[in-house]
């Protein structure tokens, strides 16, 4: 049998204080293993660990995604900005440079990267929301608390070669 976390590993909040979903997982070790002609990346099966993820932070997350304009604000103002840039490097080139070809091929590039991030991101995000919508609350409310402790769950430190 697993012992439970005692704390959220998002905010530190403890049992007392809110109700927490308890995870039980597998850690998973990476290793780079030299041969003759290339480094090669070895997986093997570490410990268990057990995390907490409080509600409070699962409905938070919870609240975030299911706003397709919250969730994908960070890579929507990416994109934004590329597509920006690639306009403005486009009026220069017209404007000042009198359309040379490599000015005017990387403006056309970076409005055509820019439009399809913004498209491609605002997409995921808003199927995301969908498929939280359809979910009962209890389902939803556990899907982002395993978001949540992915997001949070410790990460390596150093590369081993």
């Amino acid at each position: 049998m697993w012992e439970k976390a005692g704390h959220c590993i998002g905010c530190g909040a403890g049992e007392e204080k809110a109700r927490l979903y308890d995870f039980h997982v597998l850690t998973v070790r990476t290793l780079a293993v030299r041969d003759l002609d290339r480094h090669k990346k070895v997986q093997s099966l570490g410990d268990f660990a057990d995390f907490a993820v409080c509600e409070g932070c699962a409905a938070k997350r919870l609240a975030k995604d299911l706003s397709p304009l919250r969730a994908a604000s960070r890579s929507l103002i990416g994109f934004g900005i590329v597509l920006v840039l690639g306009i403005a490097l486009l009026l220069v080139d017209f404007l000042v440079l009198n359309r040379q070809l490599v000015f005017l091929m990387l403006g056309a590039f970076a409005v055509i990267c820019g439009v399809l991030g913004l498209v491609s991101k605002w997409k995921d995000a808003s199927e995301r929301s969908e498929e939280l919508r359809k979910m009962g609350e209890k389902e939803a409310l556990y899907e982002e608390a395993w978001e949540e402790l992915k997001t949070h769950a410790p990460k390596r430190t150093r590369i081993s070669t």
